[in-house]
C-alpha cells in the first residue's frame, strides 16, 4: 500500500529529526575536540616560542648562559605570562666542536674552546573544555629551544 505523499512527506520529516537527534550529541562532542585539539596545538606553538625567546636571550653570551633568572623572565615576557603559570628550567651544556660533552669549565684540546649550548624548556597546564576519555586533565603542555651561545 502506497501512502499519500502528504503522509510520505511527514514521515520523512519526522524521521530526519530523529536521525538529528541521534547524531546531535557525537556531532557536538567530535567539535568540542576539535576545538580542544586546536587549542593545545596553539598553546604548545606559543610555549615552543617562548622557549626560544628564553634560549635567544641565553645565546647572547656565555655569561647569559647562566643568567636563570632573566632567561625565565625572556620566556614569560614572550609568553605574555602575568601569572607565573609557566614552569621556565634552562640549563647549560658545553661540548667539544667534534661533539664530545666536555664541563664547560673544562678544555677541548687541540681541537678548539668548548661551545656553550643554552636549553630552555617550558611547560604550562592544560585544561581541556571537557572530559575525555583516556585524557588526563590538567594536561601538561610544554616547548622547548637549544642555542649556542655567542
Amino acid at each position: 500500500m502506497k501512502l499519500p505523499r502528504d503522509a510520505q512527506r511527514s514521515w520523512n520529516s519526522g524521521a530526519a529529526s530523529v536521525e538529528l537527534a541521534l547524531l546531535a550529541p557525537a556531532l557536538i562532542l567530535l567539535m568540542a575536540a576539535t576545538w580542544d585539539f586546536g587549542r593545545a596545538v596553539q598553546e604548545s606553538s606559543r610555549l615552543a616560542a617562548a622557549a626560544r625567546a628564553g634560549a635567544q636571550y641565553g645565546m647572547q653570551s656565555v655569561e647569559t648562559a647562566v643568567d636563570t633568572a632573566a632567561i625565565a623572565q625572556a620566556v614569560r615576557d614572550d609568553a605574555q605570562d602575568s601569572a607565573n603559570a609557566l614552569t621556565v628550567a634552562s640549563t647549560r651544556t658545553c661540548q667539544c666542536p667534534g661533539g664530545g660533552a666536555v664541563a664547560c669549565d673544562g678544555s677541548c684540546g687541540a681541537s678548539g674552546a668548548a661551545q656553550v649550548f643554552v636549553r630552555v624548556q617550558v611547560t604550562a597546564p592544560f585544561e581541556t573544555l571537557f572530559p575525555y576519555p583516556f585524557v588526563q586533565s590538567p594536561l601538561s603542555l610544554g616547548g622547548a629551544a637549544v642555542m649556542r651561545a655567542q
